[in-house]
């Protein structure tokens, strides 16, 4: 064969082989910017994770963390400020100038990998009104919540949790009154639960516990000393042993037709324990959220509590509080749905 004739037959190999490793670098590289988001399964990832490290780009690595991230992972949080006032002047029925201002924070994640979960849930409030040309404290509370679930069989767990609550500022009877009725961490109640949970989904579901521990703390010498709030004289603590059940759920009543968000919803928390000796103590929250613009909301609270520890009055067993308010609110969702 001449000289020629060879070459041409290098040169045709080279242009080969140059369309071969083309055409198989185009099938697994992703561009440095993608378009669009990409959705990898479990099985895409076990195939891809076989190829050669030249063939995946580093796009590609970042939306599959990304991806798998967001999985097992749901955030929530919204935060709310309310502020009211009411001014009278030569007003023939009567009444007080007054101004109340309040917040509340809320947020929530869930960490769910395989069969396991777990939950933790902060929610406070805190609210300032004008009372007789004062400052008054007209709200404080903050819980903090954690749970851990397994999967026992399909919406069945077997859960473990932990729950605390108290108040974050000094409380008083009145507001001539100077001497403190309540505190931080006076009182404050852990529960410590163990036992089988119903869940729909991370905002449906309910939670019985036969064993479960309850301490009461009064972290103040002088109110532990007078056996406030049921702990024994001189005592700052109270553990109480026994079953304990709690209900949360949230149901969008009304939602956007366009975005599919919901405009009403209603949230409800009611716990209950019982320490087997005495009457059994009951908590219960419900909320009504009505948004009105992206960043203004309307919202009803109320808390239902008895309790016959902190009075030996009757009467005073039951404790209710309602707020209604108008005012600003910040919501932020990672994903709409939690599954």
């Amino acid at each position: 064969m001449c000289k020629w004739g060879k070459n041409i037959i290098r040169i045709f190999f080279i242009l080969v082989a140059a369309a071969i490793s083309k055409t198989g670098y185009s099938q697994y590289s992703i561009p440095n910017n993608p378009t669009g988001k990409i959705k990898i399964t479990r099985a895409e990832i076990q195939i891809n994770d076989s190829l050669p490290y030249r063939y995946i780009s580093k796009a590609y690595l970042k939306n599959l963390r990304k991806q798998e991230r967001l999985k097992k992972n749901y955030l929530e949080m919204k935060h709310t400020l309310t502020l009211t006032q009411f001014g009278y002047r030569n007003w023939a029925s009567g009444g007080e100038n007054t101004y109340n201002g309040r917040a509340t924070s809320f947020l929530k994640h869930s960490y769910t990998d395989k069969r396991f979960n777990i939950s933790t849930q902060w929610d406070a409030a805190f609210g300032l009104g004008d009372k007789e040309g004062r400052l008054w404290k007209s709200e404080d509370r903050f819980q903090l919540n954690i749970n851990f679930n397994y999967q026992m069989y399909k919406r069945w767990y077997y859960t473990f949790n932990t729950d605390f609550r108290s108040q974050f500022a000094n409380g008083y009877k009145s507001v001539e009154d100077h001497i403190r009725s309540s505190h931080f961490l006076a009182p404050a109640t852990l529960n410590l639960s163990l036992g089988i949970m119903f869940k729909l989904d991370d905002k449906r579901n309910i939670m019985l516990s036969p064993l479960s521990g309850n301490i009461l703390f009064v972290n103040d010498q002088r109110l532990a000393d007078e056996g406030a709030f049921g702990v024994e004289k001189g005592k700052k603590t109270k553990p109480n042993l026994g079953a304990f059940i709690k209900i949360q759920w949230t149901e969008p009543i009304v939602r956007d037709k366009v975005t599919n968000k919901a405009i009403l919803s209603y949230r409800t928390n009611l716990q209950g324990f019982c320490d087997y000796k005495s009457m059994p103590t009951l908590n219960w929250e419900s909320w009504i959220d009505f948004t009105v613009f992206k960043y203004f909301a309307l919202n009803f609270n109320c808390v239902l509590i008895f309790d016959d520890q902190i009075t030996k009055k009757r009467s005073s067993f039951w404790q209710f509080s309602e707020v209604i308010g108008f005012g600003i609110t910040y919501t932020f969702k990672n994903k709409e749905k939690e599954k």
